[in-house]
């Protein structure tokens, strides 16, 4: 079987447990009770895997994460980085990579996508990374 070098996870913005829906930003997440944050972690990260094809793994790997807002006064990064966590905590306990620390995730960036109100996500682009095909931004003049 060849080894996947790309991956495309569809990452949700919004989860509702019981009768309260969670909007998944880093400002909500601080205000979260522990319960809370353990719950939402755990149901995003099996939504995760659910879409995680067998045989993949990433040595050293990239995200692009493009964020399809609900609202225009959305916060890029308070959304993304949340995903982030939770895609990566998700991958490493799939063994999907090796770990999610600078010696194997290369890069992260984010991206505005197109605003999606009645199905607000993240799109998450993991790849091997390729350093021959990178811009590294302390080689920009």
């Amino acid at each position: 079987m060849r080894k996947r070098t790309k991956l495309l996870i569809k990452i949700p913005v919004y989860l509702t447990l019981g009768a309260k829906t969670h909007f998944l930003s880093m400002n909500a997440y601080r205000n979260w009770h522990y319960f809370t944050s353990n719950k939402i972690k755990q149901l995003v990260e099996e939504q995760i895997a659910a879409q995680f094809p067998a045989e993949t793994n990433f040595n050293h790997y990239s995200i692009t994460y493009i964020y399809n807002y609900k609202s225009k006064v959305s916060d890029l990064p308070n959304v993304c980085a949340l995903a982030s966590k939770y895609l990566n905590d998700a991958m490493k306990s799939a063994n999907i990579i090796t770990d999610d620390n600078i010696q194997f995730l290369k890069s992260e960036t984010y991206f505005v996508g197109s605003q999606s109100k009645d199905d607000p996500h993240i799109l998450a682009f993991i790849s091997e990374y390729n350093a021959t095909n990178h811009i590294d931004p302390r080689n920009l003049e």
